[in-house]
């Protein structure tokens, strides 16, 4: 799923642990925590990082800005919550992904070179992350991608009168069709609420 490499974890694990889990390109609901998660641990972090000399401003920018695309992009793709990340983010978003698996593969090298279930979880996630992401404008006609998947399922939801599904996950509107609302309920998924992430990807 992902070209990873590094000297100080096996590729005997990350062939079969990680790279070949392709499950985890469809647990869309986890992708989108991961996605959201991310930039909130960097958003949180890089001040202070900034003023320890540990990062540039200008890096602390680009990363933030990629990773908030990221995050955006799969609040939309996940919950039909928001818009999508446009053409012009791609770049960034797969260099961002891709630094953090960087990122990730040196935390679990540092560790001994064997993650815990969570760190195994988040390094699939941020594998499939990018695995979406580098195939996001290729040209093939036949392959299809969850973005076409996505869009399809919101625009049925909106012109049937449905509330998004990050909506009824929330639990704020019921599963069935309602009439329009002037006010329609705020959903949980948007909310700024995180639960600590123990690890620095």
């Amino acid at each position: 799923m992902a070209d990873w490499s590094h000297p100080a974890i096996p590729a005997a694990w990350l062939d079969p642990a990680v790279d070949a889990d392709l499950s985890a390109i469809h647990d869309y609901d986890a992708l989108a925590e991961e996605a959201r998660a991310a930039f909130l641990r960097r958003r949180a972090a890089y001040p202070d990082l900034v003023k320890a000399g540990r990062l540039t401003a200008e890096d602390a920018r680009t990363d933030l800005e990629g990773w908030q695309a990221v995050s955006r992009d799969w609040r939309w793709i996940a919950f039909g919550e928001g818009e999508p990340a446009t053409v012009a983010t791609l770049q960034a978003r797969i260099a961002v992904l891709g630094t953090g698996i960087a990122r990730w593969l040196d935390m679990i090298a540092a560790n001994g070179g064997a993650p815990t279930f969570e760190e195994a979880c988040q390094g699939q996630a941020l594998a499939a992350l990018r695995w979406w992401a580098q195939r996001e404008y290729r040209a093939d006609p036949q392959a299809g991608h969850i973005r076409d998947t996505a869009a399809i399922a919101h625009d049925w939801r909106r012109e049937n009168g449905f509330p998004t599904r990050g909506a009824m996950i929330a639990g704020r509107t019921p599963p069935h069709r309602n009439p329009p609302r002037s006010n329609p309920p705020r959903s949980l998924v948007s909310s700024e609420v995180e639960t600590p992430a123990r690890s620095a990807a």
